[in-house]
């Protein structure tokens, strides 16, 4: 077994960074979600089977709501929470408009959003015909607490975004809002079942928010959740999906529960989560556990690793010991050196290194990229909203981790870094 854990030990290729002539670390794919490396099994393909087979696709017919496949999901994700309520929905962007608008969020309203997320979130602000107001990050890119007690007033609702695998200070963040009067909701999309201080990411706010995608712990393909204890918000939200000609009642009856809205009242935008996602969803939330554990032991390992090689300094949390995905590592440049030539220099070595403010890219997780919020701005104008966010987007390389990497991945990973440092450490001797 190869000790990647030891920087000497991973030394076994040629010493010149690839960039420069050597030969690179390794060829082989890196083991990532658009390159077929997810945890899809028997289990999730005998599910999707059975919801084609029944061939009731569709989550309302004449079955009661506890025995469709989203409605199981629905009550096995609320017991899963802790919550009161949970909804399916289309995917993790539907999740967030959803919850802004149950939450009564709407035209002349600002909310607060992060300027280093996703822009589901910004893009969720837009369709609720709200405003956005940036949030400057901190140094380890997470909402800026005490930016954020500068620019609560006149918010309606504040998205905290646990982004990139990493909790953002959501106990910190929930005091102030509460104080404020503020509507907290929380983009969890990347977060999955993952605790901080104890407790799981999404039940701190009035709504949380999932997505059901791609390289998240679970994977239906597409997919979303929200989940709240305001019966009125979920009633809100179920209305939304399209519980039209009193489909709402069977939300509330399987609860034991009155209707507190007339559902006519909103607008239909059938964002509700098909049978066969749900079947699939069902199959996969018995196993994220031993995903999430998977993905955690995998990130702690490479980062005692990055520890011991030195140079490099790794995205932390704010709690130690909990509040972390693990399915990315986010390494910053050091200070005089181009992240984006070092990011490049990793993809070399064939690790899919990216610079998250790199000029030449359009990374959708810069806010300066959402032109759609600023229109009629120049980039220099955008970026003047949160300056301090983007000179640390500038010099943040992100890394893309997978629970099913092996000891030969993290020793290549471990290898790459070792060489591409040399390259800065060649401009600190000069």
């Amino acid at each position: 077994m190869i000790d990647f854990l030891d920087p000497t030990a991973v030394a076994h290729h040629d010493d010149w960074p690839a960039c420069t002539g050597g030969a690179p670390v390794r060829t082989a794919p890196w083991p990532t979600y658009d390159q077929g490396a997810v945890m899809i099994d028997e289990d999730d393909i005998r599910a999707a089977e059975r919801a084609v087979r029944s061939q009731l696709l569709f989550r309302y017919d004449t079955r009661p709501y506890e025995r469709t496949e989203t409605g199981m999901l629905e009550l096995e994700m609320a017991e899963f929470f802790g919550s009161r309520f949970a909804l399916a929905t289309t995917s993790g962007t539907t999740a967030l408009t959803l919850a802004l608008m149950g939450s009564g969020v709407g035209p002349g309203d600002v909310v607060g959003c992060p300027a280093f997320t996703f822009p589901a979130a910004a893009s969720a602000v837009a369709a609720a015909g709200a405003e956005v107001r940036l949030i400057e990050v901190d140094e380890d890119l997470n909402m800026d607490v005490e930016e954020l007690a500068a620019k609560l007033p006149g918010l309606k609702a504040l998205i905290v975004c646990h982004m990139r695998g990493v909790a953002s200070d959501i106990e910190a963040i929930k005091e102030l809002t509460d104080h404020h009067g503020v509507i907290l909701l929380e983009d969890a999309v990347p977060v999955f079942g993952t605790t901080y201080a104890g407790r799981r990411l999404g039940t701190f706010g009035a709504v949380g928010c999932f997505s059901f995608q791609a390289d998240k712990a679970i994977n239906s393909g597409e997919g979303g959740l929200v989940i709240t204890d305001d019966q009125e918000t979920f009633e809100r939200m179920c209305a939304l999906t399209g519980t039209y000609e009193g489909r709402l009642k069977r939300h509330l009856d399987a609860r034991g529960l009155p209707t507190l809205i007339d559902e006519r009242s909103l607008p239909i935008m059938s964002w509700r989560m098909d049978e066969v996602r749900a079947a699939i969803a069902r199959s996969q939330l018995s196993k994220s556990g031993r995903r999430r554990a998977a993905a955690r032991h995998n990130h702690d390992l490479i980062a005692v690793a990055v520890d011991r090689l030195g140079g490099w300094r790794r995205r932390v949390c704010p709690t130690v010991g909990d509040g972390i995905a693990g399915d990315t590592m986010i390494l910053f440049a050091p200070e005089g050196s181009d992240a984006s030539v070092l990011a490049a220099a990793l993809r070399a070595e064939g690790i899919p290194g990216r610079c998250l403010g790199d000029p030449t890219d359009t990374n959708a997780r810069c806010f300066w990229n959402w032109l759609f919020c600023f229109p009629g701005t120049t980039e220099q104008q955008r970026k003047a909203l949160a300056p301090r966010s983007a000179t640390l987007l500038a010099r943040a390389i992100d890394i893309p981790l997978s629970p099913l990497m092996t000891d030969t991945d993290r020793a290549d990973l471990i290898a790459a870094l070792r060489k591409v440092a040399s390259l800065f450490r060649q401009e600190v001797a000069a």
